[in-house]
């Protein structure tokens, strides 16, 4: 997820505005892409799996959560990826790139990028609306559902190294929890 040129928003306001600020929170973007880098992790599920549950105070079983996602991978895998992978392309290669004038296309396709990110947290919220939340404790439910998004692509129990990620980005949402 990219978030340059966008306001600052609060939590609360919706999926799209807590996705952006938590990954805004220091530490939390390095944590959200070595999970999709090295583990194969959808960035927009993990904010998701932390929005259900500090948010909504829906705590979910990973089967639940992995019946949700099931709505956007088609989306992801053949929009968002691909996207991605052209813009991450664009930065060393091939020739002619990097050059100015790759760069400036490099820019419309990161906006295009975060556009198709927002689509799909936008999908995802839609989903999230038919569920009722169970009034679980927020703090405890962000934590378990982040386990489970990244178990859902790691296809198992997630290593100390996830666990290490996933912390710090439960540690950046603690504290915003626990602010008035």
């Amino acid at each position: 997820m990219t978030t340059s040129g966008l306001a600052h928003s609060q939590p609360g306001e919706g999926l799209w505005d807590f996705a952006i600020d938590l990954y805004r929170t220091p530490g939390v973007a390095d944590a959200c892409l070595a999970l999709q880098d090295h583990h194969g992790c959808d960035v927009n599920v993990v904010l998701f799996a932390a929005w259900l549950g500090a948010v909504r105070g829906d705590r979910v079983a990973g089967a639940e959560l992995g019946e949700l996602v099931v709505g956007i991978a088609a989306w992801r895998d053949e929009i968002v990826r691909p996207l991605r992978m052209v813009r991450r392309t664009l930065k060393s290669g091939p020739l002619p790139a990097p050059s100015t004038a790759t760069e400036e296309l490099r820019t419309r396709i990161k906006a295009v990028e975060l556009e198709s990110e927002r689509i799909e947290l936008l999908r995802l919220e839609a989903l999230a609306s038919n569920r009722r939340p169970k009034g679980d404790d927020p703090a405890e439910a962000s934590l378990a559902n982040l386990t489970h998004a990244v178990r859902l692509f790691t296809s198992g129990e997630p290593g100390s190294d996830c666990m290490q990620l996933i912390h710090a980005i439960h540690s950046a949402l603690a504290e915003k929890l626990a602010r008035p």
